[in-house]
């Protein structure tokens, strides 16, 4: 039973690859956004992957997706402000900018309102471990967008226009 849930999960981790998530939401899997993978793959050369941690084997995977060891890693911050908090995370998550994601929503179970939790927050801190069992991840040098998104995205940044 445990090697079919680990096998569902790398499943939907795979799917998840390639999709966007809505930065004022949260980077987990279940927030992946979208049917289709903003990005192409390469879904003829495919091969039988293996997990080493669980043993088990995921079929026709693209040769675009890798997997490796995953590891324990401690997240440690110091006693913040609000927005250093958020500038600190977003940095993290190479972000410009201190205007909150939903990542720091998700960390610390705020609103998403940012300007009432701002003022509503005196200090952050966090200090946790990250356990993963393994790393998925794209293996292209130089990712391409799919042809729906290319058409999507207007060539010239206008605001204005897209209003």
């Amino acid at each position: 039973r445990q090697s079919t849930n680990h096998q569902s999960s790398m499943e939907v981790a795979m799917e998840a690859l390639g999709k966007g998530f809505d930065l004022t939401s949260d980077f987990r899997l279940r927030f992946a956004k979208g049917s289709q993978r903003l990005v192409v793959l390469d879904e003829v050369n495919k091969r039988d992957l293996l997990i080493p941690p669980t043993g088990v084997t995921i079929k026709a995977v693209s040769q675009d997706i890798r997997v490796d060891k995953g590891d324990r890693i401690r997240f440690k911050s110091d006693v913040l402000e609000f927005n250093q908090m958020s500038e600190l995370l977003n940095q993290k998550c190479s972000i410009q900018g201190k205007v909150p994601s939903g990542y720091l929503n998700a960390i610390f179970d705020l609103t998403g309102d940012w300007f009432h939790d701002a003022a509503d927050t005196k200090y952050l801190a966090f200090d946790g471990y990250f356990i993963s069992l393994y790393y998925l991840h794209l293996t292209t040098s130089s990712l391409e967008l799919q042809d729906h998104v290319k058409m999507a995205v207007p060539p010239h940044w206008d605001p204005a226009s897209l209003a």
